[in-house]
């Protein structure tokens, strides 16, 4: 009865009985496979063999699919010349994918001869899957290996008896349960040959010393009785590869070459291209990594190498969903990013739509270090930031060019990013496709031009931007925020006298911050705003008047301007005599103003003026007086105040 641990092996008899034909069966057989078994268990043609020994023959039956292995001997006893008796082992699928020892089955075989009288052959064998039989002769088993894969020979001469046999078994052995099945062979030499049979026999032959890279390792693997790691390799991959001759060999040499901790590209690439779509499904996937770690036999690739067979080797005949490659490719590891995306980046053209599959496999695995990297290729950080704008931070936006700092403009920075994006580019030299950018957002533009030309930083060529387009920094100024920042802004524009429409702009800024300013910096500011007042018109600019004179007239009273100060001062005031009397000179400004009619009455009321001095202001000191007296009589005279 057959258990787990255990294998049927059924039998038929073949004789003499008025002609070559079945004597005995465990089971029925079609007339079909009936007539194979007669064939194959009669002498084989041209075979020469004595009268006590027997040969072996293999095949698979071609209506019940089952294995037929046959052993014949010769029978001088029967009336007609030329007859034998075979006994034959019938192996069902089972058999053939779990018994692990063939050489079990050289035992089995009894010269069967009595069967009319021995019950035995009648019933079927019940044998342990785990039972070993004798073990095969390495001498020769290496020339059973050669003649089956190589294209080698037996000697017909010297390779015969039991000890070919035996060697025989344990190479189909060594087979995985579908070349098992495709095994036809004979062990004797025979002028005609089974259908896709394997081994060849030649006199004289030498094949057995041909050395070839994967015959040691085939050789102990077959002797060993025992399920090897070589077996279990083969047995795996194996399994969904048609069974041509020179399979077993690429697949030894492929194990051969995967005992070390990485899988070479090159064996990997040599097998993609051996097998065409369709064979070997089970080996591609655990090459490309697609099948669960622990069934898998072969090492990882290297990912980046992994990249560049799917984009050399596109048809693979699997079936490759995104799904496939974004489970391998999300598994990526962060020290090895910057290899994969370089590879990635490079590998474009090549990978097509897998391209893209890759990419946002690997996007959640890239950081900022990644960006930082040196080795990190420029084209694979822009195309990192344009999925991921979040990783655009103050130090990654170093490495990139302000054409790359341009592209990453429109990707809804944030604040901050956008931010850092204006100083990074104020390092760089101005570029005018800029220009619409910075103005756009001047605010941050002036605001971050500030911080860049407080630390000497900012490129000569945004100076001069900045001074040719102030006018587009009115709302800019009102927002700074430190009498610091104030003073930088009038310095990086070079206290720029135009526009009129930004003299209220400077104003308001002076207002918000004048409490941040220092001394020095609050009276040059006081100047500034003065000189710009007068330069556009002192009545449309009463209430910074107002507010800026009261203070500034004090320090000029008290001779306390910082250096520049007083220069500037002295440029925008109407001249007089005495040039070193500023305050004079102020009040000349608007002795000017009321002699063309203007009144500046409030203004001058800020001031808290003497009465000479309010007399002089407004043109009606006695000086003046006399001046028009005279011209009375004499309007001629040239009048100079």
């Amino acid at each position: 009865m057959k258990s787990d641990e255990s294998n049927v092996v059924g039998q038929a008899v073949f004789g003499y009985s008025n002609g070559h034909r079945l004597l005995a069966s465990t089971s029925s057989l079609s007339s079909v496979d009936v007539y194979e078994l007669a064939a194959a268990s009669d002498l084989a043609p041209g075979a020469q063999i004595s009268r006590s020994a027997s040969y072996l023959t293999g095949f698979s039956l071609p209506d019940s699919k089952m294995y037929a292995l046959i052993r014949t001997w010769l029978a001088p006893e029967m009336p007609r010349p030329g007859c034998v008796w075979s006994h034959v082992l019938l192996l069902d699928h089972a058999f053939m994918a779990t018994q692990v020892d063939l050489t079990v089955l050289g035992r089995m075989h009894r010269r069967p001869d009595r069967y009319a009288s021995d019950e035995s052959f009648s019933v079927p064998i019940t044998v342990n899957r785990r039972q070993r039989g004798n073990v095969a002769d390495r001498a020769a088993t290496e020339k059973v290996l050669l003649a089956c894969y190589a294209d080698g020979a037996l000697d017909e001469m010297v390779d015969t008896g039991q000890v070919l046999d035996n060697a025989i078994l344990a190479v189909w052995s060594q087979q995985w349960p579908r070349l098992r099945r495709h095994f036809a062979f004979r062990s004797i030499a025979s002028s005609s040959e089974l259908n896709g049979q394997f081994l060849n026999f030649k006199r004289g032959s030498l094949s057995g010393l041909s050395p070839l890279p994967w015959l040691g390792e085939a050789v102990s693997d077959a002797t060993s009785q025992t399920v090897t790691s070589l077996r279990r390799f083969l047995w795996r991959y194996g399994k969904d590869v048609h069974s041509e001759r020179n399979v077993l060999p690429d697949l030894v040499t492929l194990y051969l070459a995967t005992r070390s901790e990485k899988l070479s590209y090159l064996a990997a690439s040599a097998t993609l291209n051996r097998y065409r779509p369709g064979q070997a499904e089970t080996l591609k996937k655990d090459i490309l990594g697609l099948s669960e770690k622990k069934l898998s036999l072969i090492p990882s690739i290297d990912v980046v190498e992994l990249m560049l067979l799917l984009a050399s080797h596109k048809d693979l005949g699997l079936g490759l969903e995104s799904g496939d490659i974004t489970s391998i490719f999300s598994r990526v590891q962060s020290d090895q990013i910057v290899d994969v995306g370089n590879a990635l980046v490079s590998s474009r053209e090549t990978l097509g739509g897998l391209f893209d599959v890759i990419l946002n496999a690997i996007l959640p695995a890239v950081t900022a270090t990644v960006l930082k990297d040196a080795r990190t290729t420029d084209e694979f950080g822009r195309l990192v930031i344009f999925e991921r704008p979040e990783l655009l931070t103050k130090t990654v936006i170093k490495r990139f060019s302000e054409d790359d700092l341009l592209g990453f403009w429109g990707l809804g920075l944030t604040a901050d990013q956008r931010r850092n994006v204006i100083r990074a580019m104020m390092q760089h030299e101005f570029a005018d496709t800029f220009a619409d950018h910075a103005i756009e957002h001047s605010t941050e533009t002036l605001e971050d031009a500030l911080v860049s030309y407080g630390r000497s930083e900012l490129d000569d060529s945004w100076l001069r931007f900045f001074r040719d387009n102030v006018q587009s920094f009115g709302d800019a100024l009102r927002g700074i925020s430190s009498g610091d920042k104030l003073m930088s802004a009038v310095q990086l524009f070079n206290f720029p006298m135009e526009p009129e429409c930004n003299v209220r702009a400077w104003f308001d800024a002076f207002r918000s911050n004048r409490i941040s300013l220092t001394h020095d910096s609050e009276t040059l500011l006081l100047v500034y705003l003065l000189d710009l007042s007068i330069k556009h018109d002192l009545q449309k600019h009463r209430d910074v008047l107002i507010a800026i004179l009261d203070p500034l007239r004090n320090r000029i009273l008290l001779s306390d301007l910082p250096p520049g100060a007083e220069d500037m001062l002295s440029k925008c005031l109407p001249s007089d005599e005495a040039r070193w009397d500023l305050n004079k000179r102020v009040l000349k400004l608007f002795r000017k103003s009321y002699k063309r009619g203007q009144e500046l009455d409030d203004v001058l009321d800020s001031l808290h003026l003497s009465d000479d001095e309010y007399a002089y202001a407004t043109d009606q000191d006695p000086e003046n007086m006399v001046r028009r007296f005279w011209r009375v009589f004499y309007p001629w005279t040239t009048y100079w105040d």
